[in-house]
This record gives structure tokens, sequence and C-alpha cells, in this order.
């Protein structure tokens, strides 16, 4: 806790018992607004191309995809 502020703001503590240092730090976890730390909310997924399907020919290679695109501008 020392690095997050001043040891001297941290000095009354050593004055608590292990009960209530325990209270008093669970009363300040309390109070965090965990809406703050959340990450930044991911996007939907974004759907896939409908698959090209011959009747005739099932299988398409990835080199035949790439020369039919490379032949048709």
């Amino acid at each position: 806790m020392t690095i997050a502020t001043e040891p001297d703001n941290w000095s009354h503590l050593k004055a608590l018992s292990l009960s209530q240092l325990a209270d008093f730090l669970l009363d300040l976890a309390g109070r965090v607004n965990l809406k703050s730390f959340l990450k930044q909310p991911r996007s939907p997924k974004k759907k896939k191309p409908p698959l090209i399907v011959d009747s005739r020919h099932r299988h398409l290679s990835t080199a035949r995809l790439l020369d039919q695109a490379r032949q048709s501008p």
C-alpha cells in the first residue's frame, strides 16, 4: 500500500487489531467502483462468408481460388 500513498497515510492502521483492520479493508473494498476497472468490451463476432459449394466439384483448392481471383479483376 505504500506504493499507492505515503506511509504516513497508513500509520494509523498499526494501532488497529486484526479484526478491525479486516473490517476497514472490507469497507474500502466495498466502496470501489469495479466498472471503472473493466476492459474494453469485445465486439460481436463477424459472420463468416457463405461457403462456395459446387455440386460437381465439392472440394476447392486454395490454389484454384487464388488463380481465379487473379484472373478476374
